[in-house]
């Protein structure tokens, strides 16, 4: 049953109604982790990263970083506690009530609120809704990640369904996601065993993200970096005053203060003929967005647990290829705090069948 209390939290702000029911994997961590004082060691990185992430609030006195922080971990906890009945048949229970609430919100908002964002797509204007999280973007992600879980079953009525939710979110990111997702599944058909060294090597060059952008911006002509721009819709200047930002403070500006310290950082930038308007927007990439808000020296810990996860002896490689897929996804948005992840580890975590342990047992102290 608790897949079906889980299915209410893609509702956050339907129709302008600020309802905030994504904090309901947050409360089960927390109740969670109150009742055993037990996460997954396959979290140390990201532990280790937010108790570093958290001192560096302090010193910023900070608070509200400091309650978000907490809000990851309740997500890891959350993780640790989901592995117990995650399954494909649980996700597709999930994945089936989280379509018709979302459906039924989207449908709302077409018959009585209407558009809110027109949006122009090779010349077509194209009406765009921004569903049950409130944003289109991240409404879309949710239906995606629901239309993998429907690729799997083989349940193509609602993975069809699905497709007209996306429609009319219009999101490039989560097209991306169907089509990627259906390239990893026949690959590992025509390359079987060959496909995790192949995701070891993606795992790596996303990781490698910041320094690739900073590289780029170093040793690129100009006319090249411009034509970049474009083809990215205005990622590449957006990114570089955020690597800038890591790069000048080492322990970074603290978890969300990203985009409060951008304005500061884009200054630099100004003299630099980019080919077309600029964006202020946060970092659009979780990549960037953990190395400016935690900086280069804390940055580390976050490739540690990304690569953990494919370095680990993974019995199977589809929980994998899903985390893989939202991982694109969040190449194109923010998502440290998005449940959906969290989720998708606790799937990895439930195939495996790692155990958890209390935090003392992860960082091998013995408790007296």
């Amino acid at each position: 049953m608790l897949e079906y209390l889980l299915a209410f939290s893609i509702i956050k702000a339907p129709s302008g109604i600020k309802l905030y029911l994504n904090i309901i994997p947050i409360l089960l961590g927390f109740v969670f982790f109150l009742k055993t004082k037990r996460v997954n060691p396959l979290f140390l990185p990201l532990l280790l990263l937010l108790g570093f992430g958290t001192v560096r609030s302090l010193t910023l006195m900070d608070i509200s970083g400091v309650l978000r922080l907490g809000q990851v971990f309740c997500l890891i906890a959350f993780a640790s506690m989901a592995k117990n009945w995650i399954s494909i048949d649980g996700l597709h229970r999930f994945a089936r009530v989280m379509l018709y609430l979302g459906f039924i919100l989207l449908l709302h908002e077409y018959f009585f609120l209407g558009s809110i964002i027109g949006k122009t797509i090779f010349g077509f204007e194209i009406y765009r809704y921004n569903g049950p999280v409130g944003e289109s973007n991240y409404s879309a992600l949710l239906f995606a990640f629901t239309s993998l879980i429907f690729i799997l079953k083989k349940d193509w009525l609602h993975f069809v369904i699905t497709l007209g939710c996306i429609y009319l979110c219009v999101s490039r990111t989560a097209l991306l996601m169907i089509l990627f997702f259906a390239v990893l599944l026949l690959l590992k058909f025509l390359i079987k065993d060959k496909l995790r060294i192949l995701l070891k090597g993606f795992a790596l060059i996303l990781c490698s993200t910041p320094l690739a952008i900073w590289m780029a911006f170093k040793l690129a002509p100009l006319e090249y970096l411009q034509v970049l721009e474009r083809f990215s819709s205005g990622r590449i200047f957006l990114f570089i005053p955020y690597v800038d930002m890591g790069l000048d403070q080492l322990f970074g500006v603290g978890y969300f203060n990203g985009w409060d310290r951008y304005e500061e950082y884009m200054q630099r930038f100004m003299h630099i003929d980019t080919g077309r308007d600029r964006q202020i927007n946060e970092q659009h990439n979780i990549f960037i967005q953990v190395f400016s808000e935690f900086g280069l020296i804390l940055y580390p810990l976050w490739c540690w647990q990304i690569l953990k996860v494919y370095w680990q002896e993974n019995r199977d490689i589809i929980p994998l290829i899903l985390f893989s897929t939202l991982l694109v996804a969040f190449s194109f948005l923010n998502g440290m705090n998005e449940f959906i992840l969290y989720l998708s580890y606790a799937w990895i975590i439930s195939v495996n069948d790692l155990p958890n342990k209390s935090l003392l047992g992860i960082f091998n102290v013995k408790s007296s």
